[in-house]
């Protein structure tokens, strides 16, 4: 992941070096950008207060949260923003793609086409066995008490459907933590 800092020449490169393993490096040839980076193990927390702007970056997600001002005027690959979920996947040419690769090809990072490759496109089912074991994992989500206070401001289904999802596709055993931690951080 990249985050630019526009007109103040400030960059901040987020990335996966494999193995569990997240790494971060800033540049700036602007001496009025301050950037505080809160490196937590399993996240890497990048605050830009001059902006209102904090990155989470982890395993599993990339998280942008943003003040009101900014909606309809960011890119990439967490959409714009202006609440219109049709047009999320919108290339830098302005048009909508509905292929999720040829969106995900579109805002990777420049210099780490060496290092990942394009994975052959999912089956858009997941096998009943691995989503009874999802469902099971992710039912905290809407059954437990520990996020009924999370309810009123967030929909638990699309969370616990977004939670099934991860789970199902997810490489290790732990993505559905992931998927709650965002959900408790709301």
């Amino acid at each position: 992941a990249i985050i630019e800092v526009p007109g103040e020449q400030t960059t901040v490169h987020l990335k996966h070096t494999g193995a569990g393993v997240l790494e971060f490096d800033i540049t700036s040839s602007a001496n009025s950008t301050v950037v505080n980076v809160i490196d937590t193990g399993d996240r890497i927390i990048t605050d830009i207060p001059s902006l209102g702007v904090t990155v989470e970056f982890g395993l599993y997600y990339l998280s942008v949260c943003a003040p009101a001002s900014y909606m309809g005027k960011l890119c990439g690959l967490l959409g714009d923003c202006n609440g219109d979920v049709s047009n999320d996947f919108l290339l830098m040419d302005n048009s909508v793609t509905a292929n999720i690769f040829e969106f995900e090809e579109e805002y990777r990072a420049p210099d780490v086409t060496d290092t990942c490759t394009i994975e052959p496109p999912m089956t858009a089912t997941c096998p009943d066995d691995q989503r009874i074991q999802a469902e099971l994992k992710c039912s905290t989500i809407i059954n437990g008490p520990a996020f009924q206070p999370c309810h009123a401001l967030h929909n638990p289904q699309q969370v616990f459907e977004d939670c099934v999802t991860d789970s199902c596709f997810c490489l290790t055993d732990d993505c559905h933590c992931s998927v709650m931690k965002q959900y408790a951080a709301l």
